[in-house]
């Protein structure tokens, strides 16, 4: 029989080693032979967790209100994750099957995750938001063998949306439904049912260098990219990034709010898999609300957040959110969204502990990050420095490096870095240089004591007759309004210039703001002439992902002249 397993589908090894991957075989000689790759898979980390604290909490589930309503410590998660192995193995998943989850966050999923990756199986998130469509080409690029869902999300049925995507992909053989009951068809089981069953004595031994995670972004394609991981790489950016902070920055013990849906990246990396590295508590919040992070961050005791600048934005603007509020919050770290340089001070004024700009993405995890070892005003100016084992330099369009203070495209290279996107050879060669380098698809500047400063995504950039706008330093300028509650800059098509810079905000009170208005708000911070906006439009709210990442794309399809509280105004720069 042929194995359709996602392993096989990669070639390994040789998309390990070159076809179709980025890594050749004396870089995996060498991370190996230096020890920046270790011998051991992600299903340790469990394994030492609940050896040296097995009555500790490992996870707490909290409703949409923020209230708690399950936890497990370690030696309950062990127990539950075993079940999940076996009724896993029962189910006919073996090393290098794939096994998709798209379940909102909740404790059950730290057990999901490691039952997956404890069998050598590959995990691999879906977001609990997405449609047919995007579920159906996730599930067919993955080549998923079992679906785990839950019963439903509000009114969103997603029983119904996975008997669709199945039909569609013949190859899902099973469907696991979390907190409901499973249709009575052929192929679909229950939770409860799956895990009602002797755990597993010995847990099968797992190669580090087979595939842990398959992680779906979006980039700027017009279809989800697999991003690969191994174990190994997986390993690496979860240990580093901590490694980086310094012992007991995220807390002692850390007590984790996972409020980044479990589906993307980040509550894989630093919900899951890091809370369990270092033993702590991964608090899981079913769905985001401002008021409802407020209070798991008081009732838990909450020491560490990671999530984009949207969730800190969203806690600050609350009467209650205050030092005196959250006293056990350590430290809170903002990744995945370009970051308004006054958020940092101000957070840390008004919360009390170290607020860390950082960058990552799902190929990276995170590789750039403050630190509680950096001058202050260093990270409220800029996005922190590469970390650990993790390169970063800044170039122009041919790849040639560019010097210190130059801005240009951010690339990354080092042992934490995916290895390619899955049965995409022609994305994968996009993405790399021929020397092993990662075309982020991000702007930055890198000065020259190492600090790197984000500017925005490539293809983000507005170029208005030939001049690139700074987009982020004015988003940052818009965010300091005492009006306005999110910002962004896009560019629309000009037929003289080219493009021009165009405001989109969304405010505290219903009504409008006037170009006129925004145009005297930034001159007065300092912004050039040359670089004002020449149109804005105010919404009611701007269009996120589940993440908090602005939809750039879908702003811009927006825009229409009958859209636009104001259109244009003469040219700032006189060109």
């Amino acid at each position: 029989m042929a194995d359709h397993s996602v392993t096989a589908r990669a070639g390994k090894p040789g998309f390990l080693s070159g076809a179709g991957g980025r890594l050749g075989a004396a870089l995996i000689a060498h991370y190996r032979d230096s020890g920046l790759w270790r011998d051991r898979a992600l299903g340790s980390y469990l394994d030492e967790a609940v050896r040296a604290v097995p009555e500790r909490t490992a996870a707490v589930s909290l409703d949409a209100t923020g209230k708690s309503v399950r936890s497990m410590t370690y030696a309950e998660l062990d127990d539950l994750s075993r079940r999940v192995c076996a009724g896993l193995h029962t189910l006919g998943v073996r090393a290098g099957d794939t096994v998709s989850v798209m379940i909102p966050n909740c404790a059950e999923f730290s057990a999901i995750a490691f039952g997956i990756t404890r069998l050598g199986a590959v995990y691999s998130g879906i977001p609990i938001t997405y449609g047919r469509h995007e579920v159906q080409f996730m599930l067919a690029r993955a080549r998923t063998k079992v679906l785990f869902i839950a019963a439903a999300l509000g009114r969103h049925d997603l029983v119904e949306l996975a008997r669709q995507a199945r039909a569609a992909n013949p190859g899902v053989q099973h469907v696991v439904v979390l907190g409901g009951g499973a249709p009575s068809e052929t192929g679909w089981i229950g939770f409860d049912a799956l895990v009602d069953t002797e755990p597993l004595a010995e847990l099968p031994v797992v190669d580090p260098t087979t595939i842990a995670f398959l992680g779906f972004t979006s980039g700027t394609t017009n279809e989800p990219k697999a991003a690969v991981h191994l174990h190994q790489t997986v390993d690496t950016i979860v240990r580093e990034w901590p490694r980086h902070l310094g012992p007991g920055a995220l807390g002692d013990p850390l007590i984790n709010l996972v409020m980044s849906p479990v589906g993307h990246g980040t509550g894989f990396y630093w919900g899951a898999m890091m809370s369990t590295l270092l033993q702590g508590t991964a608090v899981y919040l079913e769905r985001w609300s401002p008021e409802a992070g407020l209070r798991a961050l008081r009732e838990q005791a909450v020491t560490a957040m990671v999530g984009s600048p949207t969730f800190l934005q969203d806690i600050l603007a609350l009467p209650g959110a205050r030092a005196e509020d959250v006293p056990a919050l350590s430290l809170v770290s903002i990744p995945g969204a370009p970051i308004p340089r006054g958020l940092v001070p101000r957070a840390r004024r008004q919360l009390g502990c170290l607020v860390v700009p950082s960058w990552g993405m799902t190929e990276y995890g995170i590789g750039v990050s403050g630190s509680p070892a950096l001058p202050r005003e260093r990270m409220e100016a800029t996005d922190g420095i590469p970390i650990g084992s993790c390169e970063a330099r800044v170039c122009d369009a041919g790849d040639t490096p560019l010097p210190d203070g130059v801005e240009g495209d951010l690339q990354v290279r080092g042992p934490g870095l995916f290895v390619g996107y899955l049965d995409r050879p022609d994305f994968t060669a996009e993405a790399f240089t021929a020397d092993g380098w990662f075309r982020t698809g991000d702007r930055a500047v890198i000065d020259t004591d190492g600090f790197v400063s984000l500017s925005g995504r490539t293809k983000d950039i507005v170029i208005r007759g030939g001049e690139n706008v700074p987009v982020v330093a004015i988003e940052s300028l818009l965010y300091q309004h005492p009006d306005v509650t999110d910002a962004a800059v896009i560019g629309i098509p000009d037929e003289r210039l080219g493009e021009r810079a165009h405001a989109v905000v969304s405010l505290r009170s219903k009504g409008t703001m006037s170009l006129d208005a925004i145009r005297e708000f930034l001159l007065a911070k300092g912004l050039s002439r040359r670089f004002l906006p020449e149109g804005i439009t105010t919404l009611e709210a701007i269009p996120k992902t589940a993440t908090g990442k602005i939809r750039k794309v879908e702003l811009k399809a927006l825009m229409s002249p009958d859209a636009t509280t104001e259109t244009r105004a003469a040219d700032p720069g006189g060109a």
